[in-house]
């Protein structure tokens, strides 16, 4: 059994699906999450093109294989993504907040101690 994550799905054929990058995995059964909208949809309906249109999206992976857009720069400025489980968003959110604090200029200490 195997997970693989696809932003991108191209066609489904008799035992295989075929990937937007044209890699296609055999599979006996598909699970696919159909109850979901990506936070830059819901960034477009919330607010407006001309911010959503600058957004990436933000589970996709980069060039070096790292989660796009959360918790980190989301391609506008002072904007920022925060999702995932409980847990991730408790670790992660202290990095955002040191990226935010510094982007605003302040000093970003790595302790309690200054």
């Amino acid at each position: 059994m195997g997970v693989e994550y696809c932003a991108r799905l191209s066609r489904v054929v008799k035992d295989s699906l075929v990937l937007y990058n044209g890699v296609e995995l055999e599979a006996d059964i598909v699970v696919l999450d159909t109850g979901y909208h990506r936070m830059k949809t819901t960034a477009r309906q919330t607010l407006a093109d001309a911010v959503a249109s600058r957004l990436q999206e933000e589970w996709d992976l980069d060039e070096e294989g790292e989660i796009n857009a959360m918790w980190r720069f989301s391609g506008h400025q002072d904007f920022w993504y925060m999702g995932g489980t409980f847990g991730w968003c408790r670790s992660f959110s202290k990095l955002l907040a040191l990226q935010i604090k510094a982007t605003e200029g302040e000093t970003v200490y790595l302790s309690d101690q200054k």
